[in-house]
């Protein structure tokens, strides 16, 4: 009985830490990737939701590059299973 107390604890310590972690992560490589596309653009995330089950969303994107141009995306979508993990296939709207 102690050790299934013990492995729900220390389950639900690893997904609060990952919880706590993923975001910042996720937001730091979806700006690392956007600035790779625009060279010397300003890049900024207002946010990001993931949802475990297929769904990784981005809210208020800026890409700036005065005086050239200035994109604002509201919302950005991208869905994926496990199976389009593996094969490299991801689709976005």
């Amino acid at each position: 009985m102690k050790w299934i107390i013990r492995v729900l604890v220390i389950g639900l310590i690893v997904f609060l830490v990952l919880s706590v972690f993923t975001k910042p992560v996720i937001l730091y490589l979806a700006k690392e990737k956007i600035q790779d596309v625009f060279i010397d653009s300003k890049v900024s995330i207002g946010g990001c939701s993931l949802k475990p089950i297929g769904q990784l969303t981005f809210s208020d994107i800026d890409i700036e590059h005065k005086p050239t141009y200035n994109f604002r995306i509201k919302e950005f979508r991208i869905y994926y299973n496990l199976r389009s993990l593996f094969k490299g296939e991801i689709h976005g709207e």
